[in-house]
């Protein structure tokens, strides 16, 4: 019978280690791929893992922006009504 092999943990700071190296990085490779697999090797993850938390960081960021601009929107509202 094969053992599954347990997802490995890895700390948010070192999760995000590898996320600000991809962006300070990427410029000097080919490819996201490239860029990908070099980074991940240098840190000891799968490149596959170091990818997942970049696109992951990413959303995260678009959500924030979108959620900001939201609460200055509501805040311009609330501020109008208040005004009246």
């Amino acid at each position: 019978m094969t053992e599954k092999r347990r997802p490995r943990r890895y700390a948010a700071e070192f999760r995000e280690n590898g996320v600000r190296l991809f962006g300070e990085r990427r410029a000097d490779y080919s490819s996201d791929n490239a860029a990908y697999h070099s980074i991940a090797s240098e840190i000891g993850c799968s490149r596959s893992t170091l990818r997942e938390w970049c696109l992951q960081a990413e959303c995260e960021n678009t959500l924030m922006v979108e959620m900001d601009q939201l609460l200055i929107e509501l805040g311009c509202e609330l501020w109008q009504l208040c005004r009246n």
